[in-house]
């Protein structure tokens, strides 16, 4: 971790005193008009109450200019890279902020589109990372504590100052020296933050790595405490016992994940909702590596594909809901969980909403992750899923081998995707692309075995919005 000393400030103070015109300007616009963080608020409703844009005035709006995102520089060798710019663009004080999948952080004049700054990350820096798993890619950056935050691809996470692009602040290798991993991550969401702690988690089911999810020190970018989302490379035939089974909704079972080498997954793979008041944090847990047989990983495979509610201070686990147990499509709740007050069944609770990539949504008591309501199904056609909802009655030994010669819908890719809460309503998008297996030669964590994989099925894919009343 690099602070970047109290010089730097007296100069950037100075430097202040003469910004152009324009740049005052932009940065002088109502703060109401701001959105600082990927989902607009710390609980992910995606609603800003604004009223200039009404449903009476939204026909008159019109095009005012356009910018053209940069072509890719120089591809790394062997790596994946992401299509188009998946982060959600922010605004704050007339600028708006977004980031590319090459890693290139830019800012723009609202007013006009013009470009005030940009910082290019050395993608040569990517392959010297150990950990990385050769994926390029971006989901979210953020303004908070008035600066502008992002993570690279290889973990590391960068704030800069918002309206010339300076770096005040790095903490490096947030993924290197991860007990009980032998696999690789990527690093695509910006931290948040409570009471000091810079909170952070990295990708891990592509590379087989193991999930996790981490709080730093945000002064001096110690290591406060991390928790894991799976056991270690190798198993722990005690893992559902030691890490809280009984906190939840799943039954602990006795060798859960099996002891073999190939276990990886549980990303945190998403937007994480505050409760800043009570100090905790709710975010949703990927599938486990979907590449090995199934089989080889018996059991519910906690806490992947779940809902869960972790102390912020402490890193403790208070609760989980686990959606899909033992999953073997991919079928995890979906980038983001909302946290919200509601009125459910004619009584008011404080909520925690997921919707999941097998396109169902799940209305869970903040408190004690209780399910409020049955899981409400949404969306076009579900064809042969397998353990979604099935909760203790889950097979537990499943294989890949039965969707082999079968179309699934929703696919591994959904399904639904971020949604968004306003007026005791749910509003989720999904798009439905269906997936085929097959089985073949993989190569996990540098390894060549028997496994499957998942495709894309020959299907036209759909796409619906569901408002959710709840």
């Amino acid at each position: 971790m690099k602070l970047i000393p109290k010089l730097a400030f007296i100069a950037l103070a100075f430097w202040l005193l003469l910004v152009p015109v324009q740049l005052e300007k932009a940065y002088s616009q109502n703060t109401d008009l701001n959105w600082a963080l990927p989902a607009y608020d710390i609980h992910n409703t995606g609603f800003n109450p604004q009223a200039m844009i009404t449903k009476a005035d939204v026909k008159d709006l019109e095009l005012k200019w356009i910018y053209q995102a940069p072509e890719r520089s120089t591809q790394v060798l062997n790596a994946r890279i992401a299509f188009g710019i998946q982060a959600p663009p922010i605004v704050v004080n007339g600028i708006l902020y977004f980031v590319t999948e090459s890693n290139k952080l830019i800012a723009l004049n609202t007013n006009d589109g013009s470009e005030f700054w940009s910082y290019q990350y050395d993608l040569a820096q990517l392959p010297l990372s150990n950990t990385w798993s050769f994926f390029q890619t971006q989901n979210a950056i953020s303004y908070v504590d008035d600066k502008i935050w992002m993570q690279t691809n290889d973990c590391n996470v960068h704030a800069f100052e918002p309206l010339r692009g300076g770096k005040l602040f790095e903490l490096l290798n947030t993924c290197s020296d991860v007990p009980g991993n032998d696999g690789t991550y990527v690093g695509h969401y910006s931290p948040i933050f409570y009471k000091g702690i810079l909170i952070t988690r990295a990708s891990a089911g592509g590379g087989g790595g193991r999930g996790f999810i981490a709080g730093y020190d945000s002064f001096n970018g110690r290591l406060l405490w991390r928790w894991f989302v799976i056991p270690p490379t190798g198993g722990d035939a005690d893992w559902d016992e030691k890490s809280g089974a009984n906190k939840g909704n799943i039954n602990a079972y006795k060798g859960d994940w099996g002891q073999n080498k190939l276990i990886g997954g549980g990303s945190v793979f998403s937007l994480i909702a505050l409760d800043e008041e009570k100090g905790i944090i709710y975010f949703p847990t990927g599938a486990p590596d979907l590449s090995y047989d199934g089989s080889l990983r018996p059991g519910p495979n906690l806490f992947a594909s779940s809902v869960i509610a972790l102390n912020a201070e402490t890193g403790q686990l208070i609760w989980y809901y686990q959606t899909t147990p033992h999953d073997i499509q991919g079928h995890e709740p979906a980038r983001s969980v909302i946290l919200a007050d509601a009125e459910v069944k004619g009584q008011k609770k404080r909520v925690v909403i997921a919707v999941d990539k097998a396109d169902y949504a799940y209305v869970l008591d903040a408190a004690s992750g209780q399910l409020l309501l049955d899981p409400i199904s949404f969306g076009a056609q579900k064809m042969n899923l397998y353990n979604t909802n099935k909760g203790n009655s889950a097979d537990m030994t499943l294989s890949q081998a039965v969707l082999v010669g079968k179309t699934y819908c929703p696919g591994q890719a959904g399904g639904s995707t971020v949604p968004a809460f306003a007026y005791n309503t749910l509003f989720v998008a999904s798009q439905t692309w269906c997936s085929v297996v097959a089985k073949g030669t993989i190569i996990q964590k540098g390894n060549t075995l028997d496994g499957y994989r998942t495709s894309p099925a020959p299907i036209p894919p759909s796409s619906s919005i569901s408002m959710i009343i709840l």
